[in-house]
């Protein structure tokens, strides 16, 4: 089927590869639970929305789902990763 998306409920994680200047998005260089890959990334679909977004910065780590595009993958849920924590938020002590 053309255009279809399919979303992995993998979770997955990854370091903020960098955000466009002047633009809502950016790329995630993902290290798990696949291989290396770059996987694009806007500002609505991280948790918490542009909050969140406006806080990533290059290097930080962050956890989130993937969906295939036509235009290759793209992260949805992207949160930051805080020490202790598991991919749905919950603290491990």
């Amino acid at each position: 089927m053309s255009g279809e998306q399919v979303m992995d409920l993998t979770p997955w994680s990854g370091i903020v590869k960098g955000k466009v200047p002047g633009q809502r998005f950016g790329f995630i260089v993902a290290t798990s639970p696949h291989q290396e890959a770059d996987v694009f990334f806007h500002a609505n679909t991280c948790r918490g929305g542009d909050a969140t977004f406006d806080a990533l910065e290059s290097g930080d780590a962050v956890y989130f789902l993937t969906m295939n595009t036509e235009k290759g993958l793209k992260a949805i849920g992207v949160e930051p990763i805080r020490i202790g924590a598991t991919p749905t938020g919950e603290v491990v002590k």
